[in-house]
């Protein structure tokens, strides 16, 4: 990123390592304590007018207000969630904003969820303990039925030739990269 864009990192327990000698100049860490939760964080850190908003893991309601944050301007945040392949991370995210006071009903929570989050990046953990990106996907919207369209951009792949594992990571021929 540039140096003028201003970067906040917002994490429970410091994880994401900047190596000091490269670490973007104009980056502000926040970390929750006991008397300031991520919720807290979160809002705060909109005062600062970040550029980019990273938050570590996104686990209860200061999901209603990370998703209004991406839907504010932040273009380029991100954040994490636990969940067993890319349409369950949203469903699972839906559920956390529901979960925030005040909180929308599901159909408009889902909207918001659709509405800002662009791409879903799928890490897994493989048998030998490493992680990998297993999938790249494009939130699309919503259908009729207020399902998440989620479009796969790549996929990882395993194949066995002459009893050699080959790994691949594999672009959907079906996937056409929209004008920018």
């Amino acid at each position: 990123k540039p140096a003028e864009r201003r970067l906040v990192i917002i994490e429970d327990t410091p994880e994401i390592n900047l190596d000091v000698d490269v670490r973007h100049p104009n980056t502000v860490f926040m970390q929750t304590t006991v008397h300031r939760s991520m919720r807290d964080l979160v809002k705060n850190a909109l005062r600062q007018l970040p550029d980019h908003l990273i938050v570590g893991e996104t686990r209860d309601e200061t999901a209603y207000d990370l998703i209004q944050a991406f839907q504010s301007g932040q273009i380029g945040s991100m954040s994490t969630i636990h969940a067993n392949d890319p349409e369950s991370a949203l469903v699972r995210l839906t559920n956390l904003v529901r979960q925030a006071e005040a909180a929308p009903t599901e159909e408009p929570a889902r909207r918001m969820v659709a509405e800002a989050i662009h791409l879903l990046v799928h890490a897994s953990v493989f048998l030998d303990g490493r992680r990998r990106v297993v999938a790249i996907d494009e939130v699309v919207g919503l259908d009729r039925d207020f399902n998440f369209i989620v479009r796969n951009l790549f996929r990882h792949r395993n194949s066995i030739a002459g009893g050699v594992v080959t790994e691949s990571f594999v672009r959907n021929p079906d996937y056409v990269m929209g004008p920018e």
